[in-house]
């Protein structure tokens, strides 16, 4: 199998250009790291073979930040073998939202590579879930298992053992059942480096004042192999030990209501930022900091400015989490 995503929607390329992190990160890296060749088309309509021999630095930029360079047209990705693997969702009640993010919390910060689990929550009937994968020795799953079972009494569960490509073609949560699209969408992402008292507190408060179709998630926690790499193994920095991805998406329908679900969603936005040193991860990247792309690409953003004013001066590939000089600070008044 390849290093994919969590949602069978997103294509491949795109993800493993941006990073790339999924259900088998703890295990074989992110989706760029596992990157071997690509061949992609520059904005002065060359064609590029490009690999670690070939060009080794601009094969580095491409693993994070290769939707700067040029449209890539094929690529190469390691694939790994792996049996079936044990998945599935464990529902708990609303009322227990607090008590199962902290066994979150505590789950994750122990758990073995071959982990992943992602916790969402929702004011609805779906309730609080936690969605995970675990490839690896059965024994080990049912551990795992009895621990999400402990942490708060589930409510519903719906767990098998199963080929990897079935969990691969799952839905996301963000986009459940078979309903008629909705007429508007948002979603606002957020990274931190951990799952502090405080974001369970924030989480929980503005979960109480969610319309029913909200679906808030904790996703893409940061452990294993994934975390092993360097920041500047590649262009993708944001490595990080026990860091996670948070992120609520919101439907509605009618546009009377936009001003009101809008401004939900960035107060939302508001309690979660950190306080400084904010980072972006480039595949989840809903808003701009004031520092502007170094957030996204943290250290390695000096690096990747020089090959992107070398590759594309003109910034023709710009819509993209785009590499950009820092922004200069406002004049003082």
């Amino acid at each position: 199998v390849p290093v994919l995503g969590q949602c069978p929607g997103v294509g491949a390329t795109g993800l493993t250009l941006g990073g790339g992190l999924g259900w088998l990160s703890g295990l074989f890296g992110a989706s760029c790291d596992n990157l071997l060749s690509a061949r992609l088309v520059t904005a002065d309509a060359r064609t590029l073979d490009v690999d670690g021999e070939t060009d080794p630095e601009l094969f580095w930029a491409l693993r994070g930040a290769g939707a700067n360079f040029g449209a890539t047209t094929s690529f190469e990705a390691r694939l790994h073998p792996i049996g079936p693997v044990v998945a599935g969702d464990v529902h708990y009640a609303v009322r227990d939202a607090r008590a199962v993010m902290r066994g979150f919390r505590e789950l994750m910060h122990g758990a073995p590579d071959g982990f992943q689990a992602t916790l969402n929550l929702t004011p609805g009937e779906r309730g609080v879930f936690l969605s995970f994968c675990h490839a690896g020795a059965e024994a080990e799953a049912e551990k795992i298992l009895r621990t999400l079972r402990s942490i708060a009494p589930p409510t519903r569960q719906a767990v098998r053992r199963q080929p990897f490509a079935t969990l691969a073609e799952k839905a996301a949560a963000t986009n459940p059942g078979d309903a008629p699209p909705p007429a508007f969408r948002a979603i606002q992402t957020v990274y931190r480096d951990g799952v502090s008292d405080e974001i369970i507190d924030v989480i929980v408060d503005r979960l109480a004042h969610a319309s029913p179709d909200t679906i808030m998630g904790l996703s893409h926690y940061m452990h294993g192999e994934v975390c092993r790499a360097k920041p500047d193994a590649t262009a993708f920095p944001h490595r990080q030990p026990h860091s996670v991805h948070l992120r609520v998406a919101y439907t509605w329908n009618d546009p009377q209501t936009n001003e009101s679900r809008l401004s939900w969603g960035d107060e939302w936005l508001r309690l979660l930022r950190p306080p400084s040193d904010e980072r972006i991860y480039a595949n989840y990247q809903t808003y701009e900091t004031k520092a502007g792309s170094p957030s996204v690409f943290g250290s390695n953003h000096r690096r990747l400015l020089a090959l992107k004013n070398e590759h594309d001066p003109t910034n023709f590939f710009r819509r993209n989490a785009n590499i950009a000089p820092p922004k200069s600070p406002a004049p003082d008044c």
